[in-house]
């Protein structure tokens, strides 16, 4: 299929796992690609997708389809107006707090798919591009490493390493059955990606750690700092 010259773009809705192959595949055909959630399995996994749609100028939408909600830009809002103060950590939580709402500043959404076919023909990146999910679904990948470990994690998104733990290390490479390979890639850092944080967020991570507490799975907490 990735072969027709007519095709230009492949929607990604099989098993998870199979997800980067794909999509990886489908970027050095020259194909577009939407990635439905989760886009990864594996921390490898995360930088590997993003590497190929960097390298062969993809355009790349995941399917988070809540940015095309109508609260969740405001939330971004919110966070931008600085109302929050710094934002160093988050856990999950619902709350009703009320506070003052910042300005609209976002344009409301035309679609999640939508959107996705508009950039292929103007070739802008979307809302929810590989560079903006990484920094999504690394913290998710590393929060569950922590949690199947029993024990926090600590990641140098510079470097795009788990620091001092060589166990979490061969266990963020995915190890695929025969004849799959996990394609060795470099690395290329969290160096604009930290800078695209700090230009749309206000901060810039320089050290996530991931901790798991407890061994009871229905009561174990995943806590994600930045420092």
């Amino acid at each position: 299929m990735l072969q027709q010259k007519d095709l230009d773009a492949v929607i990604i809705a099989t098993p998870p796992h199979w997800h980067a192959l794909i999509a990886i595949t489908a970027c050095e055909a020259g194909k577009d690609i939407y990635v439905q959630k989760p886009m990864t399995l594996h921390l490898a996994e995360s930088f590997a997708v993003r590497n190929a749609v960097r390298k062969h100028n993809t355009i790349c939408q995941v399917g988070t389809q809540i940015h095309a909600s109508e609260n969740y830009p405001r939330v971004v809002e919110l966070i931008r107006s600085g109302n929050l103060g710094p934002v160093a950590a988050v856990r999950t939580f619902n709350v009703m707090n009320q506070m003052e709402t910042p300005p609209k500043s976002i344009p409301p959404s035309p679609g999640h798919e939508r959107e996705w076919l508009d950039c292929i023909k103007s070739r802008q990146r979307p809302s929810c591009s590989v560079f903006y999910h990484v920094h999504v679904d690394v913290p998710i990948l590393l929060s569950l490493l922590a949690l199947k470990l029993g024990r926090s994690i600590r990641f140098d998104p510079a470097t795009e390493k788990i620091v001092g733990d060589s166990e979490a290390a061969r266990l963020a490479v995915p190890q695929y059955r025969a004849p799959w390979k996990f394609p060795k890639m470099p690395p290329d850092g969290f160096n604009r990606g930290i800078q695209q944080s700090r230009e749309q967020f206000g901060f810039s991570p320089q050290v996530l750690a991931c901790s798991s507490t407890g061994n009871d799975s229905k009561k174990q907490q995943i806590l994600v700092t930045a420092s």
